[in-house]
Parts: structure tokens; C-alpha cells; sequence
């Protein structure tokens, strides 16, 4: 059996291992054959799901807080609607 890993051959391949990374797009792989160890991690369509190091990680921050002071707002006036609403 013949396992491709980075253009050298992995001969007599006795023990083939992969497992799932953090990442939904990545997948870990142990492959054991005679004298050889080969591990790597491969990743399809390079990583889609990881952020770059230059992401903007303050203004996702101060959206996400944006977002729940608008939600809690919203409740709160749809709270007192209801309140106002029921007594009438």
C-alpha cells in the first residue's frame, strides 16, 4: 500500500490513524509503516475556517455588544408594551 505524503512514499504501511482537529475543516492523520512515522494535518480547501491574524477582532467584539444592548432595549420596551397592554 502507497500513502502520499509530501512526495515520499510511506512503504508497508502497518498502522494508518486520523482523527479530527479543532478545526471543522482539518483532519489529523498518524500513519506507521516499517522504520517510518509520518503525521501531518491536512487541511482542504486551506483552512476556510480560520481566521486570518490581521481580523479585526475589536470591532466583531463591539458588534456583538452593540447587537445586545440593541436586543435588550427591544425587550425591555417590548416588556412594557405588553405591561401596558395588559392593564388597559
Amino acid at each position: 500500500m502507497f500513502v502520499e505524503s509530501y512526495s515520499n512514499t510511506i512503504e508497508s504501511v502497518s498502522l494508518l490513524i486520523s482523527t479530527a482537529a479543532n478545526l471543522e475543516s482539518q483532519t489529523l492523520l498518524l500513519a506507521l509503516g516499517g522504520p517510518d512515522i509520518f503525521f501531518t494535518r491536512f487541511a482542504p480547501s486551506k483552512g476556510f475556517d480560520s481566521l486570518p491574524d490581521s481580523f479585526n477582532k475589536l470591532a466583531i467584539v463591539m458588534v456583538v455588544i452593540g447587537l445586545y444592548m440593541v436586543l435588550r432595549t427591544l425587550k425591555k420596551m417590548a416588556d412594557n408594551k405588553f405591561v401596558k397592554l395588559f392593564w388597559s
